[in-house]
Protein backbone atom coordinates (compact mmCIF):
# COMPACT_ATOMS: atom_id res chain seq x y z
CA UNK A 1 0.00 0.00 0.00
CA UNK A 2 1.69 3.32 -0.79
CA UNK A 3 -0.11 6.52 -0.93
CA UNK A 4 2.37 9.56 0.07
CA UNK A 5 5.99 10.42 0.94
CA UNK A 6 8.46 7.54 1.72
CA UNK A 7 9.42 8.87 5.02
CA UNK A 8 9.45 5.37 6.01
CA UNK A 9 8.95 2.00 4.45
CA UNK A 10 7.38 -1.28 6.49
CA UNK A 11 6.93 -4.56 5.14
CA UNK A 12 5.05 -7.28 7.11
CA UNK A 13 4.42 -11.56 5.98
CA UNK A 14 0.98 -12.56 6.94
CA UNK A 15 0.98 -16.39 6.90
CA UNK A 16 -2.47 -17.17 5.18
CA UNK A 17 -2.77 -20.42 6.53
CA UNK A 18 -2.64 -19.23 10.33
CA UNK A 19 -3.53 -15.53 9.62
CA UNK A 20 -0.72 -13.98 11.33
CA UNK A 21 2.50 -12.19 11.41
CA UNK A 22 5.37 -14.26 10.75
CA UNK A 23 7.76 -11.45 10.23
CA UNK A 24 8.04 -7.46 9.53
CA UNK A 25 10.43 -4.58 9.58
CA UNK A 26 10.25 -1.00 9.59
CA UNK A 27 12.57 1.35 7.63
CA UNK A 28 12.77 4.72 8.68
CA UNK A 29 16.08 6.38 7.68
CA UNK A 30 16.40 5.12 3.91
CA UNK A 31 14.31 6.63 1.34
CA UNK A 32 12.40 3.72 -0.55
CA UNK A 33 13.33 2.37 -3.57
CA UNK A 34 13.10 -1.38 -5.22
CA UNK A 35 16.89 -1.67 -3.72
CA UNK A 36 15.20 -1.30 -0.10
CA UNK A 37 12.56 -3.34 -1.39
CA UNK A 38 14.83 -6.11 -2.35
CA UNK A 39 16.97 -6.02 0.44
CA UNK A 40 13.92 -6.09 3.23
CA UNK A 41 12.84 -9.39 1.24
CA UNK A 42 15.91 -11.15 2.32
CA UNK A 43 16.58 -9.91 5.62
CA UNK A 44 12.78 -10.04 6.68
CA UNK A 45 13.24 -13.42 7.97
CA UNK A 46 17.07 -13.68 8.96
CA UNK A 47 17.67 -15.87 11.66
CA UNK A 48 14.27 -17.88 11.18
CA UNK A 49 15.30 -21.48 9.69
CA UNK A 50 14.29 -22.27 6.47
CA UNK A 51 11.93 -24.84 7.36
CA UNK A 52 10.30 -23.12 9.91
CA UNK A 53 9.40 -20.29 6.99
CA UNK A 54 5.84 -20.55 6.07
CA UNK A 55 5.02 -21.10 2.95
CA UNK A 56 1.54 -19.15 1.92
CA UNK A 57 3.16 -15.97 2.86
CA UNK A 58 1.41 -12.53 1.63
CA UNK A 59 3.54 -9.49 1.69
CA UNK A 60 2.20 -6.38 2.78
CA UNK A 61 4.56 -3.39 2.20
CA UNK A 62 3.28 0.13 3.38
CA UNK A 63 4.82 3.25 2.75
CA UNK A 64 4.26 6.18 5.15
CA UNK A 65 4.94 9.94 5.40
CA UNK A 66 3.20 11.10 8.67
CA UNK A 67 3.38 14.25 10.53
CA UNK A 68 4.40 12.98 13.64
CA UNK A 69 6.55 10.47 15.63
CA UNK A 70 4.54 8.20 14.91
CA UNK A 71 6.27 6.65 11.61
CA UNK A 72 8.13 4.71 14.08
CA UNK A 73 5.50 2.42 14.16
CA UNK A 74 4.03 -0.13 11.30
CA UNK A 75 1.31 -1.24 11.70
CA UNK A 76 -0.98 -0.38 14.31
CA UNK A 77 -1.71 -3.26 16.71
CA UNK A 78 -4.34 -4.04 19.23
CA UNK A 79 -5.12 -6.41 21.75
CA UNK A 80 -8.94 -7.43 21.21
CA UNK A 81 -10.33 -7.76 24.72
CA UNK A 82 -12.99 -10.44 23.47
CA UNK A 83 -10.51 -12.65 21.83
CA UNK A 84 -7.40 -12.17 23.13
CA UNK A 85 -5.84 -11.89 19.65
CA UNK A 86 -3.99 -8.98 17.78
CA UNK A 87 -5.74 -6.70 15.40
CA UNK A 88 -3.69 -4.98 13.13
CA UNK A 89 -4.18 -1.91 10.53
CA UNK A 90 -2.48 -0.41 7.73
CA UNK A 91 -4.04 2.73 6.29
CA UNK A 92 -3.63 5.22 3.51
CA UNK A 93 -5.39 8.12 4.38
CA UNK A 94 -5.80 11.35 7.07
CA UNK A 95 -8.56 11.92 9.54
CA UNK A 96 -9.63 15.53 9.10
CA UNK A 97 -11.63 15.68 11.99
CA UNK A 98 -9.22 14.19 14.67
CA UNK A 99 -6.91 16.71 14.25
CA UNK A 100 -9.31 19.46 14.85
CA UNK A 101 -11.39 17.34 18.21
CA UNK A 102 -9.16 16.16 20.10
CA UNK A 103 -5.88 18.65 19.49
CA UNK A 104 -1.81 17.68 20.08
CA UNK A 105 -0.81 15.96 22.85
CA UNK A 106 1.58 16.96 25.26
CA UNK A 107 4.25 16.51 22.79
CA UNK A 108 2.69 18.25 20.12
CA UNK A 109 1.86 15.41 18.57
CA UNK A 110 -1.92 14.95 16.10
CA UNK A 111 -3.20 11.68 17.56
CA UNK A 112 -1.78 8.86 15.31
CA UNK A 113 -5.24 8.22 12.84
CA UNK A 114 -4.35 4.37 12.48
CA UNK A 115 -4.29 3.35 15.71
CA UNK A 116 -7.80 5.28 16.06
CA UNK A 117 -9.31 3.95 13.55
CA UNK A 118 -7.90 0.51 15.08
CA UNK A 119 -9.34 1.45 18.22
CA UNK A 120 -12.70 2.17 16.85
CA UNK A 121 -13.06 -1.42 14.81
CA UNK A 122 -12.13 -3.24 18.28
CA UNK A 123 -14.26 -1.37 20.07
CA UNK A 124 -17.51 -1.16 17.70
CA UNK A 125 -16.96 -3.20 14.94
CA UNK A 126 -17.10 -2.16 11.37
CA UNK A 127 -19.70 0.29 12.54
CA UNK A 128 -17.22 2.26 14.09
CA UNK A 129 -15.81 3.40 11.01
CA UNK A 130 -19.08 5.17 9.93
CA UNK A 131 -18.43 8.48 11.80
CA UNK A 132 -14.64 9.58 10.50
CA UNK A 133 -13.72 12.80 8.70
CA UNK A 134 -11.43 12.11 6.18
CA UNK A 135 -10.00 9.68 4.11
CA UNK A 136 -9.00 5.93 5.02
CA UNK A 137 -8.02 3.16 2.50
CA UNK A 138 -6.90 0.18 4.69
CA UNK A 139 -5.62 -3.51 5.24
CA UNK A 140 -7.01 -5.11 8.45
CA UNK A 141 -5.70 -8.58 10.28
CA UNK A 142 -7.56 -10.20 12.65
CA UNK A 143 -4.76 -12.54 14.29
CA UNK A 144 -6.26 -16.73 13.66
CA UNK A 145 -9.60 -15.55 11.55
CA UNK A 146 -8.56 -13.29 8.65
CA UNK A 147 -7.36 -10.95 6.32
CA UNK A 148 -9.47 -8.00 5.02
CA UNK A 149 -9.63 -5.11 2.84
CA UNK A 150 -11.40 -1.80 3.45
CA UNK A 151 -11.96 1.83 1.86
CA UNK A 152 -14.07 4.91 2.45
CA UNK A 153 -15.27 7.06 -0.86
CA UNK A 154 -12.57 9.25 -1.35
CA UNK A 155 -9.67 7.01 -0.71
CA UNK A 156 -8.72 4.98 -3.51
CA UNK A 157 -7.77 1.39 -3.22
CA UNK A 158 -7.07 -0.78 -6.00
CA UNK A 159 -7.19 -4.50 -6.28
CA UNK A 160 -6.32 -7.79 -9.67
CA UNK A 161 -8.32 -9.97 -6.88
CA UNK A 162 -4.88 -10.79 -5.50
CA UNK A 163 -2.52 -7.29 -5.07
CA UNK A 164 -4.08 -4.61 -3.38
CA UNK A 165 -2.24 -0.24 -4.12
CA UNK A 166 -3.48 2.86 -3.19
CA UNK A 167 -2.20 3.57 -6.79
CA UNK A 168 -3.45 1.94 -9.86
CA UNK A 169 -0.85 -0.38 -12.01
CA UNK A 170 -0.72 -1.30 -15.45
CA UNK A 171 -2.32 -4.90 -15.43
CA UNK A 172 -5.65 -7.21 -16.42
CA UNK A 173 -8.46 -6.37 -14.67
CA UNK A 174 -7.89 -4.34 -12.32
CA UNK A 175 -10.22 -2.21 -10.42
CA UNK A 176 -11.06 -0.34 -7.33
CA UNK A 177 -12.75 -2.08 -4.06
CA UNK A 178 -15.95 -1.19 -3.32
CA UNK A 179 -16.23 1.53 -1.43
CA UNK A 180 -17.79 1.00 2.73
CA UNK A 181 -17.59 -3.07 2.04
CA UNK A 182 -15.37 -5.43 3.92
CA UNK A 183 -13.42 -7.58 1.25
CA UNK A 184 -12.02 -11.28 3.18
CA UNK A 185 -8.52 -11.98 1.15
CA UNK A 186 -8.73 -15.70 1.19
CA UNK A 187 -5.53 -17.90 -0.17
CA UNK A 188 -7.89 -19.92 -2.17
CA UNK A 189 -9.82 -16.77 -3.80
CA UNK A 190 -11.66 -15.37 -4.60
CA UNK A 191 -12.20 -12.07 -3.05
CA UNK A 192 -15.37 -12.40 -0.77
CA UNK A 193 -17.44 -9.51 0.52
CA UNK A 194 -18.56 -9.65 4.21
CA UNK A 195 -19.80 -7.06 5.76
CA UNK A 196 -20.57 -3.06 5.00
CA UNK A 197 -20.55 -0.05 6.88
CA UNK A 198 -21.31 3.84 6.04
CA UNK A 199 -19.02 6.20 5.96
CA UNK A 200 -20.62 9.21 4.27
CA UNK A 201 -18.27 11.54 4.44
CA UNK A 202 -17.67 12.80 0.55
CA UNK A 203 -16.42 16.53 0.34
CA UNK A 204 -15.86 16.22 -3.35
CA UNK A 205 -18.76 14.45 -4.57
CA UNK A 206 -17.01 11.45 -5.67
Amino acid sequence: MSQRGTRSFSLSAVDLDTFKITGMMVKTSDPFSSEVFNRSLKTIFEGIPKKDIPSNLYYIGHLQSPTSVTFRFHPAEQLNPKSQKNYYLWHNGQMDSLEMSKGKDSEGNFPWDTAELLDSITQKGYSGLNDFQGSFACLFLKEGEGLYAFRNAIAPLWTDESNFCSVKWDGEDVHPITKNTIISIKPEGPLIKIADFNNEYNPYGV
